[in-house]
């Protein structure tokens, strides 16, 4: 009987280790640490599509780069590296609750998007599940302007695979930027360029040129008049403006002596 037990108790081992060996290889992934780098930054590119969609056409999207932080643990003795990623979302002055709000309705269901109820003074914040283990958090940081953040928080290893960053920018792409430069006497940009891939196909794609402030000629509303002329204009302050030209829209921002210009297409 004793020997039948044992049998018994060996076998069940045995069910339970292959168990555990094909929910590894094949089931869902149950913690965060168990996820890689590359795994979180499709999701984060996800979650910021799913944003820029959700803002709709009557704001400006503009996406960043990928941030990369490689001084996180997942436990005492092992590194990993936590990953996070942002679009900048324009709309009138005074309208930065609205846009949040128009978040949380028109983000898929399933990221039970809401804005709770701030705590003392905090301004009101957006908060979502974009799945995956990744966090969107979206607030107000000026009149007129949304930041929301994707945040993969820690993972395993540290390479991003190989991102959709797309091809450099085209001088159609640049055309509208090189107009917002030239009008405000901008010089020797830099030119970046940042997607990610929508569900169905195309982008987020925004190039992206920075430059020396140096010597401007008046606030954004009055130096860009002439160049938004036939524009829809979204916001128009001093420091912030952005304007749609048909399907592109174009954000300028001034801030720590550098002028940022961007010009973003979404999806299809």
């Amino acid at each position: 009987m004793k020997r039948w037990l044992g049998v018994a108790a060996v076998g069940w081992a045995l069910v339970l280790g292959v168990t555990a060996y094909v929910a590894a290889r094949h089931g869902q992934p149950t913690a965060r640490e168990q996820t890689t780098l590359a795994q979180a930054r499709e999701r984060v590119d996800q979650a910021l599509v799913a944003t820029a969609v959700a803002a709709g056409s009557d704001s400006v999207a503009a996406l960043a780069a990928y941030t990369v932080d490689s001084g996180c643990r997942i436990t005492t003795v092992r590194k990993g590296s936590d990953l996070s990623r942002v679009i900048r979302l324009y709309t009138r002055a005074g309208g930065e609750r609205a846009l949040l709000d128009r978040l949380a309705a028109a983000l898929p269901a399933e990221f039970r998007a809401r804005i709770p109820r701030p705590v003392g003074s905090a301004s009101p914040a957006l908060r979502a599940d974009a799945g995956g283990f990744v966090a969107l958090r979206g607030t107000a940081v000026g009149p007129g302007e949304v930041r929301v953040e994707a945040e993969a928080g820690c993972r395993t290893g540290s390479d991003l695979g190989t991102p959709p960053t797309g091809p450099q920018p085209t001088a159609a792409e640049r055309a509208p930027v090189e107009s917002v430069l030239r009008a405000l006497g901008a010089s020797s940009p830099r030119w970046h360029a940042y997607q990610a891939p929508c569900p169905g196909g195309g982008a987020v794609r925004t190039v992206e040129a920075d430059s020396s402030a140096s010597a401007l000629p008046g606030p954004l509303p009055v130096a860009l008049k002439a160049v938004a002329a036939d524009a829809v204009v979204v916001l128009s302050q001093p420091r912030r403006y952005a304007y749609r030209v048909g399907a592109t829209g174009i954000a300028v921002r001034l801030q720590d002596g550098t002028i940022t210009v961007t010009a973003t297409t979404s999806c299809p």
